[in-house]
């Protein structure tokens, strides 16, 4: 529900982009500006929240002098992916599809880490892995029984 519900947010801010504020400006260039202004907001509310405690920004500083290729690297790709998402979201008018494809993350994480990782396979995963696929195969359906 939380990804649905901030994907519907990002859908009608860009909506609210094109529509208002930056008509002349392509779909993509709307999208990547909206992605800028995420990260930055975030990154000020995570500055805040330091300035107000130390304890989280010692924590954050041990924690990302320790692992600076793997934070930045991971900060690099999440922006660039979600970034993805909000340039789809230009091509189509039903969020749902984008919602569910981005679904299909869940199933391939799951896969890379019984298959790279050895993770066991247990009959609850299982049982989660098959209700996320029958829940993207039903938003699909209709799109699979078109002629």
């Amino acid at each position: 529900m939380a990804t649905t519900g901030y994907s519907v947010v990002d859908q009608k801010v860009l909506h609210l982009l094109g529509s208002q504020t930056l008509q002349e400006t392509s779909g993509w260039t709307r999208s990547i500006l909206y992605m800028f202004l995420l990260s930055l907001s975030s990154s000020l509310w995570v500055g805040l929240l330091s300035l107000v405690s130390q304890a989280p920004l010692r924590h954050w500083n041990n924690l990302f002098s320790a692992r600076k290729t793997a934070a930045f690297s991971t900060a690099v790709f999440m922006t660039l992916t979600y970034s993805l998402v909000l340039i789809a979201m230009n091509f189509t008018s039903h969020i749902g599809y984008i919602v569910a494809l981005r679904q299909l993350s869940i199933p391939i994480g799951v896969l890379m880490g019984v298959i790279l990782l050895k993770e066991g396979f247990q009959s609850v995963k299982a049982v989660g892995l098959l209700t996320l696929l029958g829940g993207i195969a039903l938003v699909f359906w209709p799109l699979l029984s078109i002629k």
